[in-house]
């Protein structure tokens, strides 16, 4: 069955909109899932990717903060004396302030600043997103893997079995150590089994809590991907048109760089405009007037601040340096390679030599019983075949990882690209 993932980046938007239901969902037994329903799944409940999420909403009204200038200062006093018994009544008076606290920076320089810190944010938080959701996929995959392996390990102690059947037939001809030596096989292939149902079960556990499926366990349908694409220029331009790496590194360059102009321009004094009104009863009218308060930055002429802006500058420059040393395309011609080599491999163990070992062990199986094979023959046979079934299932692990790192550089899922 063919699991499509093109519809990662249409799930993508959507966390940044879905909600949690109200209902709470009820646990039930062990499902069947997709690759593509999992991660639909994980979008929606993932506790990873709402956290993804509820960091991004912070990211950026803390963005907000930064170019939102402190609130004005309003004070009234009236006054009303009171004077002894007897005595004449004092006149009131009203006397109001408003003070508005202003920098330099908030007249444009922070503005860019806040975009810039927003800019970063949004694109941390799609990296984080892929992040998550490859690592559900990685999950997801392993889980099929030992299922699998399980399956294998069934089989092979069912085999042994009945080749210990067959031995016993034959008791006169095979050795009694070889009969004794497919015994072990048979509990030795039992117990990995054992092993691998309870790993399985971890497994199960480990994609519920990244996931929140509403399931005990689930049952795995192995993933079937596109092929990388052999055009390297489509993979380069798609790359372009994406959110990728460059794109991050060059937006955390943009953000430093702003930091450091506010902090240079916060060296400016604050200055505080104030406007003031007074009303006296006594003489009958009304006084306005204009002023500033500017703090003074006698002792604090904040170096702090600069030297910290200045340090992410530093950084920020020097990794845009690294990454521009070797080209973006250069770096997707590297991966590129890298994870078609891998997907190569595990197609051929898949396709070409798994089949061939099964073969063998089939051909061996039928010269045992006509008796021009051995015990030993038997068990090599089973071995090798034991061997490559694990070694395939590794390699496609392997190669779902250099996929992902791919799919990391591009901003995007393989399956987008037409």
């Amino acid at each position: 069955m063919k699991v499509c993932l093109s519809t990662l980046i249409v799930i993508f938007a959507l966390a940044q909109s879905i909600h949690a239901g109200s209902g709470e969902e009820v646990i039930s037994d062990e499902k069947t899932l997709t690759l593509e329903q999992v991660l639909n799944h994980a979008v929606k409940k993932s506790p990873e990717i709402l956290k993804v999420r509820r960091d991004l909403l912070t990211r950026l009204a803390e963005a907000t903060d930064v170019q939102t200038p402190e609130s004005p200062e309003v004070q009234v006093d009236y006054l009303q004396p009171t004077g002894d018994i007897g005595e004449e009544e004092s006149p009131s008076s009203v006397d109001f302030e408003f003070t508005m606290p202003l920098r330099i920076s908030y007249f444009g320089v922070r503005q860019a600043y806040a975009s810039a810190l927003k800019d970063v944010a949004r694109q941390e938080n799609q990296a984080a997103v892929y992040a998550g959701l490859n690592n559900v996929t990685l999950a997801y995959y392993r889980l099929w893997a030992l299922e699998q392996r399980m399956a294998y390990l069934e089989n092979a102690e069912a085999l042994s079995k009945d080749i210990i059947i067959r031995i016993q037939a034959r008791k006169d001809e095979v050795p009694e150590q070889q009969a004794l030596l497919f015994e072990a096989e048979a509990y030795r292939f039992g117990a990995e089994a054992g092993a691998a149902r309870a790993q399985i079960l971890e497994a199960h556990q480990e994609i519920i809590r990244m996931t929140g499926l509403p399931y005990s366990g689930i049952k795995t349908v192995r993933p079937m991907f596109v092929p990388v694409p052999l055009n390297e220029s489509q993979l380069k331009q798609f790359a372009r048109s994406r959110s990728g790496m460059r794109q991050l590194i060059q937006a955390r360059t943009r953000a430093a760089d702003r930091a450091l102009d506010v902090a240079r321009l916060d060296v400016i004094p604050e200055f505080s405009p104030r406007f003031l009104y007074e009303w006296s009863e006594a003489e009958e009218e009304k006084r306005w007037g204009v002023g500033v308060a500017v703090k003074i930055p006698f002792l604090n002429q904040n170096k702090a601040e600069i030297q910290k802006a200045r340090a992410e500058v530093d950084l920020a420059h020097a990794e845009e340096k690294a990454f521009q040393t070797i080209s973006l395309d250069r770096l997707i011609e590297m991966r590129v390679r890298t994870a078609r080599a891998f997907q190569t491999r595990a197609d051929s163990y898949w396709t070409k030599i798994l089949p061939a070992y099964r073969k063998l062990y089939l051909v061996t199986l039928i010269n045992f019983e006509a008796g021009t094979a051995t015990v030993l023959d038997v068990r090599d046979a089973q071995t090798r075949l034991l061997d490559a079934e694990n070694q395939a299932l590794q390699n496609t692990i392997e190669s779902l990882s250099a996929r992902a790192l791919l799919e990391q550089l591009l901003g995007g899922k393989i399956e987008e690209i037409k």
